[in-house]
């Protein structure tokens, strides 16, 4: 069984680290207002990539839906969030496969995935998956780290400079190191960067562009915005 990963920490601690994480909670709660949540109503809430639930249950207390699910492939993270006792309904899910979606969790009126696809090996399985999951009139908030342009760049020089992050997850060739940090600061495309794989640690390769390039090749109508260092890309079913 996977180790728990409490992102929560992210949110609550306050570090140099931790301020776009503080920031986005936020955000978040602006853009759900600004898509007309919590005031029209949801009647069911699903969150990919839930974790221990934190993000679960501050979006549940906005938006008061009458079901809410968390999903996640971490079996340990979502018996921390089942302790918590708050009556949503957890499944252990992997977005990188195409399987069957528990049952109850179609026809969602808001499903969010927070932090979670740039971690995912296979986005078109995600994507396809996520909007699967979504009413016709729902509503998708989908928030990815923004590693390229300026912000990328900023973030690049803070986690290698300040925080000593490693690119080996990416290549341990140092030739292929220089050429990723070239890029990020050049403002090019990231993805490439990354081999083909189920999971990534890191944000590195990371590219939010390659992520709205998928949505436009499935068609799936969206609108997105920069805040801070985060992305947020907002579908309608």
């Amino acid at each position: 069984m996977m180790a728990v990963i409490d992102h929560s920490r992210t949110y609550t601690r306050r570090s140099l680290r931790n301020i776009p994480h503080r920031r986005r909670l936020r955000d978040i709660r602006r853009c759900l207002i600004a898509n007309g949540l919590p005031a029209r109503g949801v009647d069911k809430y699903v969150d990919f990539g839930c974790s221990t639930g934190f993000l679960t249950r501050y979006v549940h207390q906005l938006v008061a839906p009458r079901r809410t699910f968390g999903l996640d492939r971490n079996a340990a993270s979502l018996a921390r969030a089942c302790e918590q006792g708050s009556g949503f309904e957890y499944h252990c899910f992997d977005l990188n496969l195409r399987g069957a979606l528990p049952e109850g969790c179609r026809g969602a009126g808001l499903v969010t995935c927070f932090e979670t696809l740039e971690h995912v090996g296979h986005l078109e399985n995600a994507i396809d998956t996520i909007h699967d999951c979504l009413a016709i009139d729902g509503v998708g908030l989908l928030t990815v780290p923004i590693e390229c342009g300026w912000r990328g760049a900023a973030k690049y020089l803070v986690k290698r400079v300040v925080f000593g992050d490693s690119l080996d997850e990416l290549s341990s060739d140092p030739d292929t190191q220089s050429a990723y940090r070239n890029s990020v600061l050049l403002g090019r495309r990231l993805g490439h960067f990354r081999r083909k794989k189920n999971s990534w640690s890191t944000h590195f390769g990371f590219d939010y562009r390659d992520l709205e390039d998928l949505l436009l090749q499935r068609r799936i109508p969206f609108h997105a915005y920069s805040a801070l260092t985060t992305r947020f890309i907002v579908l309608t079913g």
